[in-house]
């Protein structure tokens, strides 16, 4: 008899994270030529270092960065590798992107989303982080929600990336 996987509880409410009044006030990009109004664009990120924002679970320890809002660690509690400690799945020396580093296929971001800090929100009860970026044209929103006794995670990312024009 197939089992179905417990329901996921709901995501946590989503708060806007606190950010220095300069931060606040929304910018405008100059009027586009043949266009008479400024266009509005998002708060613009601090670019700050954050502490290290770690989930610790019943199976698992994850260590995220501000910048790229990644993962750096991920060790699992209940394996070891051939050197008995936690199992860490991700591979430093690999030189490839980090966890949930974003990916775009065709025209690149203005913004290098990857390596850029944003700001960091953990959620209450510690099992969740909240991820914002802005550069006034190019915004990302990243959000990561665990379950203690699960491996299952919900990951949610958004963006609208100003892109680099072609060159032709």
């Amino acid at each position: 008899m197939a089992q179905s996987a417990p329901a996921l509880p709901p995501p946590a409410p989503e708060a806007a994270p606190a950010a220095p009044v300069a931060a606040k006030a929304k910018a405008e990009r100059p009027a586009r030529k043949g266009s008479s109004k400024a266009v509005p664009s998002a708060p613009i990120t601090p670019q700050t270092t954050e502490p290290a924002l770690i989930v610790d679970t019943d199976l698992f320890t994850v260590a995220f960065s501000n910048q790229g809002a990644t993962v750096r660690s991920w060790r699992l509690k209940k394996y070891r590798g051939n050197d008995g400690k936690y199992l860490e799945l991700v591979n430093l020396a690999a030189g490839v992107e980090f966890p949930f580093s974003l990916y775009f296929p065709d025209k690149q971001p203005t913004a290098k989303v990857n390596w850029t800090y944003y700001t960091q929100t953990g959620d209450p009860d510690g099992l969740g982080v909240t991820y914002v970026f802005s550069d006034g044209e190019t915004s990302v929103r990243k959000v990561f929600r665990f379950q203690k006794n699960s491996y299952l995670l919900q990951v949610s990312t958004r963006s609208r990336p100003a892109v680099r024009p072609s060159r032709t």
